[in-house]
């Protein structure tokens, strides 16, 4: 009997020994498939709209400083041109009504495309596999992972 007992509690301790870990990292989220904005998105558009969008210079009010930021700005502030529909830059879960897209997108209805071409952008356009992961994002939720 205290055989049967000792491999009992080797059993049940054996299986308490294994950790689960909830909490994901944003590794994992591009493990996992998932758009992530600090990894993937914030970098696209530090290195590719900060330039003109971090002071009132060229876009006044649209202002992409920092990932934190520009998180709010992208998701709270309506666009200065609400004539064409868009009441906020990014529609977590609908790229189609997300201005941002439409604006990467090369759609000439929504005005030049971005970013615009001058000495200093790397990339112009933005890359078609850049501008997927934008849109994954955006329909994935938008999220500030």
């Amino acid at each position: 009997m205290t055989r049967l007992s000792l491999s009992l509690l080797v059993a049940l301790t054996a299986c308490g020994d294994k950790e689960t870990d909830d909490t994901a990292t944003p590794d994992d989220t591009a493990a996992e498939g998932v758009v992530s904005y600090a990894n993937d998105v914030w970098p696209i558009l530090e290195r590719d709209c900060k330039s003109c969008h971090a002071d009132d210079s060229y876009h006044p009010g649209f202002k992409l400083i920092d990932a934190d930021s520009s998180y709010d700005v992208l998701l709270t502030d309506a666009p200065d041109d609400a004539s064409r529909g868009f009441n906020a830059y990014v529609v977590p879960g609908d790229a189609e009504a997300s201005l941002l897209v439409h604006k990467i997108e090369a759609d000439p209805s929504f005005g030049a495309q971005m970013p615009l071409a001058a000495d200093f952008v790397t990339e112009l356009p933005m890359s078609d596999a850049d501008i997927q992961v934008i849109r994954d994002w955006v329909t994935a939720g938008a999220l500030d992972n």
